[in-house]
């Protein structure tokens, strides 16, 4: 793979048929991208085939196998040193493999791009992929290696005795028993060749904040969400005040009910009157009615106590005895 035209590549294999919804795919694949500071000025879908991802110096794109040459090959590949998966076992996978998918990433027109920069593109958007779409196996082209879907997931987790794709019997030798340090060790570098650990390393540095970002952003989500409820339920209390119960005013005040034209009359009548008797009580009177409707009940009392007012203060026993106050 020192060829600056070398492209890295990997089949993802599902034991059912997949419909691949491109559109949706270019935008699920923006995450990943971004974890390692990759940008596309260009993209591009070709309905139920691909879709591709263009810059000046990379070109990435996922769809169907142009052939059914990377099927085989992902049947010709060895397993993981360290696989927790027989031989058998991946044999009968790739019975039922329907359908697969194939990542490659190419040197874009504008010069050449890193080997690295390449695989870890490719693996990224391929552990996105296994992740979301319930992959079977992957095929990881760098090194030539198929991978049951959860043990590309967790490349560094396996700790059983090797166990090859094709075993071939040998003459027993002894060798010195690994430890886990070092089986985690070899996990690393056959996924991403010894040249790329610092990647790796990188990766999973991304990895973690991004995992911490988006605890961030979920608390955040929930005490927006606690506000947003909050101010839902004050509006929903305003608006229906009036199906409440009202605990300051059990009992409500029925509507004035409208008088005739007769009693309309009348009610003038005796305002009028009330201003020649008695001119400032006449005049609000007069306002009130005018203002706020005629009132005959309301207006009756209060010519009457008018009257009334009038005929004692002009009483003379009544001036007299107002005289020993004064």
């Amino acid at each position: 793979m020192s060829g600056q035209a070398q492209a890295v590549k990997s089949t993802i294999l599902f034991d059912a048929v997949k419909a691949v919804d491109y559109i949706d795919l270019v935008g699920d694949l923006q995450r990943p991208l971004a974890n390692i500071s990759l940008e596309f000025e260009q993209t591009a879908v070709a309905p139920d085939t691909c879709a591709v991802f263009i810059n000046d110096d990379m070109v990435l794109r996922v769809g169907i196998p142009a052939s059914s040459q990377d099927l085989a090959d992902a049947e010709d590949a060895a397993l993981p040193d360290h696989s927790r998966f027989s031989s058998d076992l991946v044999d009968e996978l790739f019975d039922d493999v329907q359908s697969c998918l194939t990542i490659t990433v190419e040197d874009g027109a504008g010069g050449y791009c890193s080997e690295a920069l390449k695989t870890a593109a490719c693996y990224h958007v391929t552990r996105y992929v296994t992740d979301q779409m319930a992959a079977s196996m992957v095929h990881w082209g760098p090194t030539d290696t198929v991978y049951v879907a959860e043990e590309f997931d967790l490349p560094t987790t396996a700790k059983t005795a090797p166990t090859p794709r094709h075993p071939v019997r040998a003459a027993e030798t002894q060798t010195e028993r690994p430890t886990i340090e070092g089986l985690a060790e070899a996990a690393r570098k056959a996924v991403f060749g010894e040249g790329h650990l610092a990647v790796a390393d990188m990766h999973e540095r991304l990895d973690a904040r991004m995992q911490s970002a988006v605890a961030a952003n979920a608390d955040e989500t929930r005490l927006q969400d606690g506000r947003e409820e909050e101010r839902l339920r004050r509006a929903r209390n305003r608006i229906f005040a009036g199906d409440l119960i009202e605990r300051d005013e059990p009992v409500r005040r029925e509507p004035t009910q409208q008088i005739g034209a007769l009693q309309q009359a009348a009610t003038y009548v005796m305002t009028i009157t009330m201003l020649v008797i008695s001119f400032p009580i006449g005049f609000v009177m007069l306002v009130h009615n005018l203002v706020r409707g005629e009132d005959m009940m309301l207006t009756a009392r209060a010519m009457a106590l008018t009257g009334v007012g009038v005929g004692v203060t002009q009483h003379p026993q009544f001036a007299q005895a107002l005289s020993y106050f004064v």
